[in-house]
């Protein structure tokens, strides 16, 4: 039997919302300490206030930032707080549901689907337990140290990145409240080109560092090591010479390397390529090839790599598209090339004013413009904190034109 179902804990079950709220309120007025995390936190409700008064008691919460969903009132009033902290980026999702509660002899816990929102404590159907253990049982002692995991390598809420978040809250909110109430789906595609304004592209660096640091689905850092380890494999060998999984990993395909793969343009639905970068890797390499590894590039080497990529694609079910070149080479410059995929191109091609889609083509020409926006054409030394983005600037305007929802 599960060493879990051995242990006998007394249990509530929490299904009604204003029983879940009441229980929540009376725990916090009456408990020691407060321990939680959740994947998102609201006010304006009755808890939220209970845990303002009660805010000493918060001995450490950490509060999800994904999809914004948590309310910048919720930050602004803890953001000060060092036992308070906010997860802005980790591998997936953050989603724990969690409240600790400590008392003199025992810790009461609730877990389940209800996050700290006045949706859980008001309207939503939840689903949640309340349960008592002691400080001693291996069960929460394992529950103990995942929360003090969350809380680990959590960056400073600052008051530049909470009026960002302010406005991408806002636009998040008017987005799910079109979704619910829209009778008319063009209203809901407008809505979705607010985040971000369509003039971003004339931006400064500073603000275009803070487009990316911040951009909707938290993947900054993933992005950034996955270019880190393209570069890393393609300086050991040639692509025709890295192993199956590296090769994937490098045309944005499913692969058992610790890396999203997808940023920039996942080629996992293009079938044939999965034959092309096995098949004709050698092909693929002399491609990859024409492209100096450092430096300018010219038309020429851009043309000379269609042209080698059209073969080593020749025969095969499919052509490739615009969302296969510039995957490739996205990821061997970062520095040079913007990857233009279903996901991100209605935006670039907004931000541009552009009445034709992006093919190969206009990318040429596209990509020429790009480059003469200011945020592309400042110069960074190697010994400043952003030479690392600024080396990888043109392939991260994925990180703010990207649309899940596309």
């Amino acid at each position: 039997m599960n060493e879990l179902l051995k242990q006998s804990y007394k249990m509530q079950l929490l299904t009604d919302p204003k029983k879940l709220s009441e229980t929540f309120e009376n725990l916090i007025l009456n408990c020691e300490k407060i321990i939680f995390a959740t994947a998102w936190a609201t006010d304006k409700h009755s808890v939220f206030n209970t845990l303002i008064e009660q805010a000493h008691k918060i001995e450490m919460a950490i509060v999800g930032l994904h999809f914004y969903q948590t309310s910048p009132k919720f930050i602004e009033s803890f953001m000060d707080n060092e036992k308070v902290f906010f997860k802005k980026t980790v591998s997936g999702v953050f989603h724990p549901k969690v409240f600790i509660f400590k008392f003199k002899n025992s810790y009461k816990i609730i877990l389940g689907s209800a996050n700290f929102t006045s949706g859980a404590f008001h309207s939503n159907d939840e689903i949640s337990i309340l349960l008592e253990m002691d400080e001693n049982e291996d069960t929460f002692i394992e529950l103990m140290q995942k929360l003090f995991e969350y809380s680990e390598n959590n960056e400073k809420i600052t008051s530049e990145y909470l009026e960002l978040y302010k406005e991408k809250y806002k636009v998040q909110k008017m987005m799910n409240s079109s979704l619910q109430d829209s009778k008319h789906k063009k209203q809901v595609k407008a809505l979705k080109y607010c985040l971000p304004p369509e003039s971003s592209l004339n931006m400064s660096w500073k603000e275009f560092k803070q487009e990316v640091e911040n951009d909707l689905y938290d993947g900054f850092n993933q992005r950034l090591e996955l270019l880190d380890q393209v570069k890393v494999l393609l300086n050991i060998d040639k692509f025709e010479n890295l192993t199956k999984d590296e090769r994937k990993l490098i045309a944005g395909m499913k692969n058992n390397l610790p890396y999203n793969s997808g940023w920039f343009g996942s080629l996992e639905g293009a079938g044939f390529m999965k034959n092309v970068i096995n098949v004709h890797a050698s092909q693929i390499t002399k491609a990859l090839d024409v492209i100096p590894s450092d430096g300018n590039i010219l038309k020429r080497h851009f043309n000379q790599y269609i042209k080698l990529f059209n073969i080593a694609c020749s025969g095969q079910e499919k052509s490739p598209q615009i969302a296969t070149y510039t995957r490739f080479l996205a990821v061997i410059r970062p520095d040079f090339f913007v990857p233009v995929n279903k996901k991100n191109e209605t935006r670039i091609r907004k931000s541009l004013s552009l009445k034709s889609k992006i093919n190969i083509d206009n990318y040429w020409d596209i990509l020429q413009e790009i480059h003469k926006k200011d945020w592309y054409k400042i110069e960074i030394s190697k010994d400043s904190a952003d030479h690392d983005l600024w080396s990888k600037r043109a392939a991260m305007i994925d990180a703010i034109y990207y649309n899940h929802e596309d």
